[in-house]
């Protein structure tokens, strides 16, 4: 099974230490939006654990949230 109908531009990030969204996991999924122009990151955690949800943590407003504001503006130029 594909993801044939969107056609958009997604950022896929996956965390080391997330034990559910793995990056064998991540990549199948992201391999499903075949018309997708897609990135992929992989984050390592530098100042503590991050697992499955904790990038929404305001923990990480300063460490983690900017590279997905960058990320967020290039896609309006």
């Amino acid at each position: 099974m594909s993801f044939a109908r969107p056609a958009i531009t997604v950022l896929a990030m996956g965390f080391a230490d997330d034990l559910w969204a793995t990056p064998t996991v991540i990549d199948l999924l992201v391999g499903q939006l075949v018309n997708c122009q897609t990135e992929r990151r992989q984050i390592q955690p530098q100042q503590g654990a991050i697992g499955h949800m904790g990038f929404f943590r305001r923990k990480h407003q300063h460490t983690l949230w900017p590279a997905l504001a960058d990320w967020l503006e290039q896609q309006l130029v």
